[in-house]
């Protein structure tokens, strides 16, 4: 079993002045405009790496930071990511988003 590094980001809301912790070793952010609603959303996009049950779980996660009530919201992705079995120790380090 692979020593895992642990990755933590703080997530500030600046208009609500709060924090949150991440589990994530990378992320990054996008603007996009959901069909059917003409204010674009804030995705974040991050990666993660961890243990579960002695597996190791490697994903990307796409998700809308704060919905807009009342209008089309952006539905959560997530996807598997693949480390090949001689790189069971890298983890990611830096995202960008294309649109």
């Amino acid at each position: 079993m692979p020593n895992l590094a642990k990755g933590i980001m703080q997530l500030f809301y600046v208009d609500e002045k709060h924090g949150c912790d991440l589990e994530a070793h990378a992320a990054s952010f996008a603007t996009f405009k959901v069909p059917g609603n003409e204010n674009p959303s804030t995705l974040i996009s991050f990666a993660t790496k961890s243990s579960n049950a002695g597996k190791i779980e490697s994903k990307l996660h796409v998700i809308e930071l704060v919905a807009q009530p009342g209008k089309p919201s952006f539905t959560e992705k997530q996807a598997d990511l693949f480390f090949p079995p001689d790189f069971a120790d890298d983890f990611p380090v830096s995202m960008q988003v294309w649109m």
